[in-house]
């Protein structure tokens, strides 16, 4: 029953991962952010998926002008050994460099 239970809150984890981050590129960033904080919470046990979830919240903070929030999403996907590591922290370059 666990591994169905932590299975089912992985999927619900990324349905709410895409579905964030589909409203982000709606241009509907604020409602995408508050999914992908969702989506982050769900998949705090499933590294691969926490890395893109992170990202995609990260650059949705970052879309909002929520600099320090962003920071810390990214600051958390770009520890993570995952395709979003790197992206994580040329992004965290960037918004570093226009404080």
């Amino acid at each position: 029953k666990d591994a169905t239970d932590q299975k089912t809150k992985e999927l619900r984890g990324v349905a709410y991962s895409a579905l964030g981050w589909s409203l982000v590129r709606e241009n509907r960033v604020a409602p995408g952010l508050t999914e992908l904080r969702v989506a982050t919470t769900l998949l705090k046990d499933d590294p691969p998926d926490l890395a893109e979830a992170l990202f995609r919240q990260g650059y949705a903070a970052a879309k909002l002008n929520r600099a320090s929030e962003a920071i810390q999403a990214l600051t958390r996907a770009s520890e993570i050994d995952s395709p979003y590591q790197k992206p994580a922290r040329e992004m965290l370059a960037k918004i570093r460099g226009a404080r």
